[in-house]
């Protein structure tokens, strides 16, 4: 879930992913738009050209409407999302996982940083290492019911409602 962006090298991860994907018999989805400033580094076609044809992978690359996207999310087991290089910014395609309560695997990305307890993080930015992780979490129940109860927790901290209501606390107290 996310733009497909160069720097989030998500055709990369997808072919890495897809022989354990096909081999398990897995459904790998991708709700991946291009980013509104365009597609320069043709990822788009790099993921086009792997996915063509496979059974195996659902890509969106159109913008779908918020409730489907929550509940394409709500429905698979493992959400994932590498982020190779820190950003000084939050992801907002997290918050998307957050808001369904779907388990994550991150990177040690600081545009991660806000997630914490849902998600596994792993350290640093092996391509490699991060895709056989995505594959070994997605079949490991005990650490996927753990990762969902962490979810509901980041959920309770970062909804709206909770954020607004800091607000108005912050707001009283500097009223005083």
């Amino acid at each position: 879930l996310g733009f497909l962006t160069a720097w989030k090298k998500i055709p990369e991860m997808v072919q890495r992913l897809l022989p354990e994907v096909e081999r398990r018999g897995d459904l790998l989805q991708l709700l991946c738009p291009t980013h509104y400033s365009g597609d320069p580094t043709r990822e788009a076609e790099k993921l086009r050209n792997l996915v063509r044809g496979r059974a195996s992978v659902v890509w969106k690359s159109e913008f779908i409407p918020e409730q489907e996207m929550l509940e394409r999310v709500a429905a698979s087991d493992l959400g994932f999302a590498y982020h190779g290089e820190n950003t000084g910014s939050c992801s907002a395609a997290n918050k998307m996982f957050v808001a369904a309560r779907c388990p994550l695997l991150l990177t040690s990305s600081n545009h991660d940083s806000d997630v914490q307890h849902g998600a596994e993080h792993l350290r640093g930015f092996d391509l490699g290492q991060f895709a056989a992780r995505a594959a070994e979490l997605s079949h490991d129940a005990p650490a996927l019911a753990r990762l969902a109860a962490g979810m509901q927790q980041d959920y309770d901290r970062m909804n709206q409602a909770a954020v607004a209501r800091r607000y108005l606390e912050l707001f009283r107290e500097i009223k005083k």
